[in-house]
């Protein structure tokens, strides 16, 4: 995630005053339906959330008050359109580009 703060498109929120622990917010993808926070920690797991708006992220345009209404098809593409949005924050195994870390069909619907 450094990447995104070096181009300047993660706002710290909050910061200890070492700069150790650190939650920060992105608004990047927010055409998309997609907001990011981050939150690193030096004592605990580091973590990462992704808001999704599925109506928006099937419109291709944000779409703040449409209701999803899901479908088993719907349900597929924005498990797709997840799974390009995780490329395109580049979370991948190093070792081998286009393959994620955490799978689409891993992440939790909370």
């Amino acid at each position: 995630m450094d990447w995104l703060v070096e181009e300047k498109q993660l706002q710290i929120v909050r910061r200890d005053p070492f700069n150790i622990d650190r939650h920060a917010k992105s608004d990047f993808l927010i055409a998309s339906g997609v907001r990011i926070h981050s939150y690193q920690s030096h004592d605990k797991s580091n973590g990462l959330d992704l808001v999704i708006n599925p109506s928006s992220l099937l419109a291709g345009s944000y779409q703040p008050t449409q209701l999803f209404h899901p479908k088993k098809k719907a349900c597929g593409e924005v498990l797709l359109q997840t799974e390009e949005i995780l490329h395109e924050l580049r979370l991948e195994d190093n070792a081998h580009p286009r393959k994620l870390v955490v799978q689409p069909e891993e992440l939790s619907l909370s």
